[in-house]
């Protein structure tokens, strides 16, 4: 029993047309992309249903199924038209200079089919074939005009309208050229160049086996976002039709072979082993050969690709600079997919602070402006790779009002030519995008480009990411070696400053000793005078007994200078607090020294503010450091005055010593205070040095700090200088108590032994 294999492939291809335009409408009703796709689907399923029914009449006349089927052509070119015009979108032009002519030539075609019934003069059906074959008539040349000429206005006006589209719309032009071009050639030589040449309208039955591909081709290209290229297409198509060839091959062997083997009960076994011969033959010397040929015609491309690949990946192994392994994806993306334009910016993902860009490729687009775009995307959680004109496709198909943040990635994307982003998979505190531009056609990346780029962009992230490790290594490494330097100088510096308090140290012993002894020698030869002169002149007794108490006084105050500090040293100052009257205390030093400032020939001027409140302090010790302070003024200052004056606040009573000596140095300021220092200014100078140990300002500085005050030096050379001391004002604090360093006593814990 003959299979009529082509009416049935007809009718799945009506039924594949009918689904497909189904699917494309109801992806988005509103969009005139799918609303004309689904049209023009749909006249090309009508089309070939009809042309069925015309070689399988089931009801009707065959010459009326063809009038019928003439008419569904004309629909069908409507329609293509159409899509010509909205696919993939409307651009301004005269687009009714194409359409015109075409609706004009329909007019005389529509008379000499349906009116004048001139094109068809009768039409036989062979049910043996599934065929049916029809004698045409003079009005058949009029009938083709329109379909040829409309192909080829078609053909004008969407070859001219297509050089405008770049990117994603490209892609979808370049689909619908080979879907139409598969579709009409051989529609053109099966309907119209057959029989006008011929005579021979048999071939009608296969036209609708050619409307497939235009319906595949252009709705997948409605339907993804991404593509494969032309050429995996073609490869793709070629191969399954070699398949299918061999598989109705093997087919038509096997019906043949079971209706004589079986049907006719011919036990010749002889056939059925050369059919299976046969078959294998034709697998091993035809199917098998011809596919690896068309493999490797069609993976030339692929093999240099892979080759350009093997040497990227060489380079980013052993790479461990950034702007080396940048100029080498470079390199790679324009050897393999042809896009001059690529840069990359690498940032903190904590804060998005920019730490490596390369983008030169694109123009001024600033790093913070691309930054912002990144994490719009981010803020969004848009797809992974950020593309171009998926984000406008997106908008498109989208229709309630795109996000403001979208607008302006479109926008810089625009602006700066940039086709697609990918982002890097860092492990790094570090985060990074790969940025590329168009290619010199305009034509987008395919799916499997796409995919090769996320394995570049993933070898790229792991280089990059060792780039970094390694930097950081480094910079430690580097930094490392500048704190070791720098604690080695600070060593060097701590040793020699050592080594200067040491011989300060040695020196100052040298200056106490002799500080000591100077009083001690007074004393022995005030008494050996004495033992020499009391007797014979009793008039001087009094003199020599002045100069041992003075000079006993000098030891008493060196040794309690001494003693005070190893104690602050220690931190074992007893300070008791009393309600102490600093005016009072002022004056009795001032007393104290009256015999030293008419021995200098200077003034002592006493400025203090009769109002000035008690303060917070020890006695003992606001008395040792106003003798400090004016003993230190009246020794350095060689003429002029000495004067002393208060002053006070709500909490605090402010004492000024100034002398109008010889100044001190700025650079000496910070270290007044400092133990055994002292200022070496008076070297060289016609004025003799005075004595000291280094110790007074140390113990002063100590006390009033210790009691709640703050003490600083002004100073000016040959001008004089200024200390100035604060003590706490006495508010009725409790008297007598003291500040112990000992840990027990401040916790309130008694020592027991």
């Amino acid at each position: 029993m003959p299979i009529n294999a082509i009416g049935i492939i007809t009718l799945l291809i009506v039924f594949l047309n009918v689904v497909l335009g189904v699917i494309v409408f109801f992806k988005n009703p509103k969009r005139a992309n799918n609303i004309v796709y689904a049209i023009s689907v749909f006249s090309i399923a009508i089309w070939a249903l009809v042309t069925f029914f015309y070689n399988n009449p089931i009801f009707f006349t065959p010459d009326y199924w063809l009038k019928i089927v003439y008419v569904a052509s004309y629909g069908m070119l409507i329609a293509q038209m159409m899509f010509a015009y909205y696919f993939p979108k409307r651009i301004p032009g005269k687009f009714w200079l194409f359409a015109l002519p075409l609706f004009i030539l329909l007019i005389p075609s529509a008379y000499v089919l349906l009116i004048e019934n001139s094109v068809v003069v009768t039409a036989r059906h062979y049910p043996e074939l599934f065929i049916s074959v029809a004698e045409m008539g003079p009005g058949y040349f009029v009938y083709t005009l329109p379909n040829t000429l409309g192909i080829l206005l078609i053909a004008v006006y969407f070859l001219n309208k297509s050089k405008q589209f770049i990117g994603y719309e490209k892609a979808q032009v370049h689909f619908y050229i080979l879907g139409a071009l598969l579709m009409m050639v051989p529609l053109v030589i099966v309907d119209y160049g057959i029989p006008l040449l011929t005579g021979d309208t048999s071939p009608f039955v296969y036209g609708p086996l050619f409307a497939i591909p235009f319906s595949i081709s252009v709705g997948y290209s409605i339907l993804k976002s991404r593509f494969l290229t032309i050429k995996v297409v073609l490869r793709n198509s070629f191969l399954f039709l070699f398949s299918l060839g061999y598989a109705m091959l093997v087919l038509l062997f096997f019906v043949d072979s079971y209706e004589s083997f079986f049907l006719n009960q011919n036990n010749n076994y002889l056939n059925l082993v050369i059919y299976c011969a046969i078959t294998i033959a034709v697998y091993l010397l035809a199917y098998r050969p011809l596919v690896n040929l068309l493999l490797n015609t069609f993976s030339q491309d692929e093999k240099n690709k892979e080759e350009v690949l093997n040497n990227f990946t060489q380079v980013s192994n052993i790479e461990l600079t950034i702007d080396r392994l940048v100029i080498n994806v470079k390199r790679t993306i324009k050897q393999i997919f042809m896009i001059e334009k690529a840069g990359i910016i690498l940032f903190d993902k904590r804060d998005f602070s920019v730490r490596y860009e390369s983008l030169k490729d694109f123009g001024e687009i600033s790093p913070e402006y691309l930054l912002q775009i990144i994490r719009n995307w981010s803020d969004l959680s848009l797809s992974q790779i950020l593309v171009s004109d998926e984000i406008k496709r997106e908008m498109t198909l989208n229709s309630q009002e795109s996000d403001p943040r979208i607008i302006e990635i479109v926008k810089a994307f625009e602006k700066s030519e940039i086709s697609m982003m990918i982002p890097f998979n860092s492990r790094t505190q570090l985060n990074g995008v790969l940025l590329l531009g168009y290619r010199a056609d305009k034509y987008p990346l395919s799916v499997d480009e796409v995919e090769l780029l996320e394995k570049i962009t993933a070898n790229i992230s792991v280089s990059i990411g060792r780039a970094v490790l390694y930097q950081e290594v480094e910079t430690f490494n580097k930094s490392l070696q500048e704190k070791v330097n720098e604690q080695t100088k600070e060593l060097q510096i701590k040793v020699k400053e050592l080594e200067e308090a040491r011989k300060k140290e040695a020196d100052m012993i040298d200056i106490m000793g002799h500080e000591l002894r100077t009083p001690a020698t007074v004393v022995k030869l005030n008494v050996e005078l004495l033992e020499k002169f009391i007797e014979s002149n009793p008039a001087e007794f009094k003199k020599y007994i002045d100069r041992i108490k003075k000079s006993v006084e000098t030891e008493i105050g060196l040794i309690n200078t001494l003693l005070t500090s190893a104690k602050l040293e220690g931190d074992k100052v007893e300070i008791r607090h009393d309600n102490v009257d600093i005016k009072s205390e002022i004056e009795m030093a001032a007393h104290g020294h009256e015999m030293d400032v008419q021995e200098k020939g200077i003034q002592f001027n006493s400025n203090v503010d009769p109002n000035t409140p008690n303060v917070y302090a020890d006695r003992v010790r606001v008395v040792e450091i106003l003798n400090n302070l004016i003993s230190n003024a009246i020794k350095y200052t060689q003429e002029g005055a000495v004067t002393v004056s208060t002053k006070y606040d709500e909490n605090f009573v402010t004492v000024t010593i100034q002398d109008t000596g010889k100044g001190i140095p700025k650079e000496n300021l910070p270290k007044l205070g400092e133990k055994f220092y002292r200022i070496d200014n008076y070297l060289g100078s016609e004025i003799v040095r005075p004595g000291g140990t280094g110790l007074g300002l140390y113990v002063t500085f100590g006390l009033v700090r210790l009691m709640g005050g703050d003490i600083w030096v002004e100073s000016e050379i040959d001008k004089g200088s200024t200390f100035t001391f604060t003590l706490p004002v006495y508010k009725g604090q409790e008297i007598g108590s003291s500040d112990s360093s000992n840990m027990f006593e401040k916790l309130g814990l008694k020592k027991y032994g």
